[in-house]
């Protein structure tokens, strides 16, 4: 017979758990709520939609609750571990794939501002060994970031480069910038300055401080760069997936094109451009 825990035990794990990992719960799951919210919105506003419009955001809202489910049942994984243990599911991802995911989801924030987001990224895309769910949530939490603190009608870019070793990622907004002296602050838990308060509107601070445990858990990278008053720049790097020589040899003879694609108002506009 095992051993039981007793009740003290029990208050004792409660008690360490709800500082920190009971407020990332908090925090990654209001990011689909307000999502979902932000698509009710559009479809209560709006009552003259055509069928296809309302499909369409029809279609956002189950994968808004299918992301949902998703958190709820990695975090509940992770909050259940006394030492915070972040569980990682790791596979060859696209990073289109996880471009696409993190996309559907804050595609409601930007339609809701008439924002726009121009995507760069090499074709057919750069692999890494990551869990697909868990990179999203990095970009979902940047992409959602660059909303909120970009103003109407503006642009947001998100770049993808690759080198033979890693891969990067760099998401620009249009917000407020941060001050050089803030930004080493800016990934810390909790971390707080005037404009990181500002840029963080009232939250957690826990945002910048999950895609840079995340990223890390990846054997990653991440940083920004920023001038005040001209926005923010936030990237990451990831370890690039090596091929095998024999998978390597079936690829393409030649030079693949670059994409560049326009979000805007849930359609894409793409347009190609050589390396």
């Amino acid at each position: 017979m095992g051993a039981k825990t007793a009740p003290s035990d029990l208050h004792s794990r409660a008690t360490r758990l709800a500082p920190d990992q009971l407020a990332v719960l908090a925090h990654e799951l209001r990011t689909p709520l307000a999502t979902m919210h932000a698509t009710v919105e559009l479809l209560t506003d709006f009552p003259t939609l055509t069928c296809d419009d309302a499909a369409r955001l029809l279609s956002r809202l189950n994968r808004g609750l299918a992301w949902l489910e998703t958190l709820v049942e990695n975090l509940a994984t992770w909050a259940a571990d006394t030492n915070g243990y972040v569980p990682l599911q790791r596979a060859p991802v696209s990073l289109r794939d996880c471009i696409d995911l993190a996309v559907a989801i804050v595609q409601p924030f930007l339609d809701r501002k008439h924002q726009r987001l121009d995507l760069c990224a090499p074709l057919p895309g750069p692999r890494v060994s990551a869990d697909l769910n868990r990179l999203a949530q990095v970009l979902v939490n940047l992409l959602s970031n660059a909303s909120t603190y970009s103003p109407w009608e503006e642009v947001i870019d998100l770049a993808v480069s690759a080198s033979p070793d890693w891969v990067h990622l760099r998401v620009t907004d249009r917000g407020p910038g941060i001050p050089v002296e803030e930004q080493q602050h800016i990934f810390t838990r909790f971390g707080r300055g005037s404009t990181v308060a500002e840029r963080r509107s009232g939250g957690l601070g826990l945002g910048l401080y999950i895609v840079k445990t995340l990223v890390e858990l990846h054997g990653g990278q991440v940083g920004v760069d920023s001038t005040p008053g001209h926005g923010a720049s936030f990237w990451f790097s990831l370890p690039a997936l090596r091929l095998a020589p024999a998978l390597a040899l079936r690829g393409p003879a030649r030079a693949r094109p670059r994409l560049a694609r326009s979000h805007s108002n849930g359609r894409t506009h793409e347009s190609s451009a050589r390396r």
